[in-house]
């Protein structure tokens, strides 16, 4: 006679096999990854507001001082030059402050992985390195106001707006990365926090696309698409130590990936430096 079949229960399933320590560190390998990306989304719209938003407030008002006979002209956005309102405040300091900043905290993600150093030095390289990627964003020859106030002033100001920005983004981040909880295995609510604040990130990616390749007025009216490939170049090299931390368990990149890296991020400052002299030039030129 044929045995009666063996009825599977759970003591009689097979185990499933143990998670390795390889899954392990993979597994928070990646739930790293999603903290680093909230955190870079968080720092960004923190120093946005404070910076960019306040900030630029007060360089504007600067800008009004060193030029008194413009007071009460119209700029090319219909403000009036030396008049500050508390409704124009909040929305300078909500668009542009908190809004450009999660654009910002983008571009910063895709490049922070490759910008060396840490601590007041990484500030000030990522300051220089932001001066290159974003300023001629906002020292632009098409720009109107620049043949309105005394150009000089204005460009040296706005260039250390730029530049602030991205010290503060780069502090702030680093202080978060110290203060807001890591994510280990009895705080997957940790995770969930940094998977929605990573995905409302996403949210500004076409923006930011829109910023460097054009097709709008949203933010700028002048693209740099050379600037932009570039960054997408530094972007994939990001994406590629993502994965194979994710893969790994492990921070260390190969230096193949280092050169690549750092490479794109080098030859995207140095296109983005040119377009800034450029615009410079042409300001300076037309106002002369």
């Amino acid at each position: 006679m044929d045995a009666e079949p063996v009825p599977v229960t759970a003591a009689t399933a097979p185990a499933s096999a143990p998670a390795t320590d390889a899954d392990q560190a993979g597994t928070l390998g990646g739930a790293e990854v999603v903290r680093g990306v909230a955190i870079g989304g968080l720092a960004g719209v923190m120093a946005g507001i404070l910076v960019i938003g306040v900030g630029g407030r007060l360089v504007m008002r600067a800008i009004a001082l060193l030029n008194p006979d413009d007071t009460g002209r119209i700029t090319s956005a219909d403000e009036v030059i030396g008049r500050i309102t508390l409704d124009g405040s909040m929305f300078f300091i909500v668009f542009f402050g908190a809004i450009g900043g999660a654009v910002a905290a983008v571009v910063w993600v895709a490049v922070a992985e490759w910008i060396p150093g840490r601590g007041a030095a990484r500030a000030v390289a990522t300051g220089l390195v932001g001066v290159a990627l974003s300023a001629f964003l906002v020292v632009r020859a098409d720009e109107l106001d620049f043949t309105v106030v005394e150009p000089l002033s204005a460009i040296v100001l706005l260039i250390g707006l730029v530049g602030l920005f991205g010290i503060a983004l780069t502090l702030i981040d680093e202080q978060l990365r110290r203060r807001l909880p890591a994510v280990t295995p009895d705080r997957a609510g940790a995770l969930l926090v940094y998977l929605l604040i990573s995905g409302v990130g996403l949210l500004f990616m076409p923006m930011t696309l829109q910023t460097y390749f054009g097709g709008g007025d949203l933010l700028t009216r002048k693209a740099s698409p050379e600037v932009g490939l570039a960054i997408l170049a530094v972007g994939l090299a990001t994406l590629a130590a993502w994965v194979l931390r994710v893969r790994t368990g492990s921070s260390t990149r190969p230096r193949a990936l280092r050169i690549a890296g750092q490479g794109a991020l080098a030859i995207a400052v140095v296109l983005g430096a040119l377009h800034l002299g450029r615009e410079i030039a042409a300001i300076l030129g037309a106002t002369s």
